[in-house]
Parts: structure tokens; C-alpha cells; sequence
């Protein structure tokens, strides 16, 4: 009390407060508490935002030097590694294989690689058919793929393998093991193809024979007296087809030129 004999104190005070001012322990109030954990976690949630926005815009930079293109390159590739396991893993590699080739195939016929003509001769016991599946030679096999070393050993060594030819660069071209022999022509003027040329000539014929590396036969134009002149130029034989087939006596025609050929030893 104090000296007037009033209470100094109220009689109720908080024990809170009490143990306040004899210095007690306490406890803070939750409701003081929860300012400070928000804040807290507000803290860490802006660092770690902050963090993850550094660290993106660092691999954007990096991102950036790369050169144009590399994205999609990294994309292609990994598809095609996906598609390669799936293909080896359920063993479709052949299959896919097959596909690959023909849509190659496809593509460069598109861009002008396509097999325009085939020519074969001797199609009395084996049909045409059967000569090109053979060789391996589809409907949709392109020039620019073609693996002509692998269709003439499908063939075998049985079959003959020719090529047309008109210039001493398409004779140096000629590979022999692919190749048995060469058609050089129009070896001169032919009623059978008028404007057809221009006649490669005995001079030209020589040029040719030199070059080519396979047995050289000239076509267009041919007699019995061209064959002197065609042999003396280099060339192994002739091949005859508007002189015979014009003939009066196609036979006759034939062995015409047989005899002649036969004085020549180089010939065929």
C-alpha cells in the first residue's frame, strides 16, 4: 500500500506480467509469433525464386551462343535415337532398313535420278521379270543408288552386261568390272534414226576404242562395207538391226556381213 492506505498494485495482474517483472521465463503469444515465421518463409521463397531465375537466364545465355539451328538438330537427333533403339529392340532393323531404301529411292527419282528405260535382250527362257528382280532392280530403284557392282554379281558371270555409249568421256567412265561391253553410236548416218546424232565417225570411233577399257561395238549406220572401216578404227564387232531388217533377204544380210567379219581376226 502506499501511505495514503491505498493498493500500489491491483490485486489481478496477469501472470505473464508477474513473471515479467520478477524476470521468469516465459512464452511469446502465437499471435506474436506468426508475423515473424510468414515473414520468414516469405524470405525463402523470393530466394529460391531468385535463385532459379539466375540460373535460367544462365543457361539462356549460354543458350544464345550456341549457333541457329542446334535446337532442331538436338531434336532430330534425339527422335531418330528414340526410333533406332525402338527398331533394334523389337528387331525391325531389316524392315526399316527396306523402307529407308525405297524412300531414298523415291526422293532422287523425284529430283530426275529415275530409271528411265531398261533394255534387255534374250528374254526367250528368262522373262524381263525375272532378269531385273534378279539384278535387284525394283520399280522404285533410282540411278543415283543403283549399286551396279552388286547387281552385276547377282547376275552372274553367265549374263552379259552392256552400256550405250556416245562420247570418249562416257568410255573412260566405263567401270569393266560391272561392264562386259560397250554400243558406240550412231557410228555414222542411219535411216533409222534420221536427225539422230551427229555421227560420231571413224575418227571418233578410234578415240573411243582407246579409251574404253571394255570390248567396243559400233551401231548405226553399218554395212558390208562399213565393217572394214569400223574395225580398222579399234572396235571388236558391229551391231546391225534397220540394215538387215531393210534387206531384201535379211538372211542373205546376215551372213554377208558374218563373212565379212571373219576376215578380221580382231572382231567378234
Amino acid at each position: 500500500m502506499d501511505g495514503g492506505g491505498r493498493l500500489d498494485q491491483p490485486l489481478k495482474r496477469s501472470r505473464q506480467s508477474a513473471a515479467r517483472q520478477v524476470g521468469a521465463p516465459h512464452d511469446e503469444p502465437a499471435r506474436a509469433r506468426a508475423p515473424a515465421d510468414q515473414l520468414s518463409r516469405s524470405e525463402d521463397r523470393f530466394a529460391i525464386i531468385f535463385r532459379y531465375r539466375r540460373l535460367t537466364a544462365r543457361w539462356a545465355a549460354r543458350a544464345a551462343q550456341l549457333p541457329r539451328g542446334t535446337g532442331i538438330a538436338g531434336s532430330v537427333l534425339l527422335i531418330a535415337g528414340a526410333l533406332a533403339y525402338g527398331a533394334v529392340a523389337g528387331e525391325h532393323v531389316p524392315a526399316v532398313m527396306d523402307w529407308v531404301k525405297n524412300a531414298r529411292d523415291v526422293a532422287a527419282s523425284a529430283v530426275g535420278f529415275r530409271i528411265a528405260a531398261i533394255s534387255l535382250s534374250g528374254e526367250k527362257e528368262v522373262s524381263r521379270e525375272e532378269i531385273l528382280t534378279t539384278a535387284g532392280v525394283t520399280g522404285r530403284a533410282s540411278l543415283l543408288f543403283l549399286d551396279a557392282a552388286a547387281a552385276r554379281a547377282r547376275l552372274g558371270t553367265q549374263r552379259l552386261i552392256g552400256v550405250s555409249i556416245h562420247t570418249v568421256t562416257e568410255a573412260e567412265a566405263i567401270d569393266p568390272r560391272v561392264i562386259d561391253y560397250a554400243l558406240a553410236g550412231p557410228a555414222f548416218e542411219t535411216p533409222s534414226k534420221p536427225g539422230y546424232g551427229p555421227e560420231i565417225g571413224r575418227k571418233g570411233l578410234a578415240a573411243i576404242a582407246r579409251s574404253a577399257r571394255v570390248p567396243l561395238l559400233a551401231i548405226g549406220g553399218i554395212n558390208t562395207a562399213r565393217v572394214g572401216e569400223v574395225i580398222a578404227a579399234g572396235c571388236a564387232g558391229v551391231a546391225v538391226m534397220g540394215g538387215v531388217m531393210r534387206a531384201a533377204d535379211p538372211g542373205q544380210e546376215v551372213n554377208a556381213l558374218l563373212a565379212t567379219l571373219q576376215g578380221y581376226p580382231r572382231a567378234l
